[in-house]
């Protein structure tokens, strides 16, 4: 595996240039993410998730549509659950819509099989 440092893996992180060579290893047991990290003394780590080249990577679903849900909602402190219903099918990490009460909608992420979700500032 090779990587490049000249090309940055997200222009948004500001990650201080290696002296040393980079640690890379494989995460996990799909061997689809790479912790790459910096083993200098204060260094810093990064996960990169791996696709196969040219493919893209299409996850399972693990809610469908009319499914019953448990809706949390996370803040500073606290935690709150209800059930609802999925309006949309998605994979773990999506948003899809949830029915919770007769006539509400909201729009949570998709976080485990009959879970879903959404962290408040």
């Amino acid at each position: 595996m090779s990587l490049r440092s000249s090309i940055p893996v997200d222009r948004r992180l500001r990650l201080a240039a290696c002296a040393s060579p980079l640690d890379m290893a494989w995460q996990g047991a799909r061997r689809d993410t790479v912790l790459v990290r910096c083993p200098q003394a204060g260094g810093w780590k990064l996960y990169v998730r791996m696709l196969a080249s040219g493919a893209t990577q299409a996850a399972a679903p693990v809610i469908m549509r009319g499914d019953a849900v448990t809706v949390t909602l996370r803040g500073p402190g606290f935690s709150v659950s209800q059930s609802g219903e999925a309006m949309d099918g998605g994979a773990v990490g999506e948003w899809v819509r949830v029915r919770v009460g007769k006539d509400s909608e909201m729009r949570a992420q998709v976080l485990r099989p009959g879970t879903v979700g959404m962290n408040l500032p």
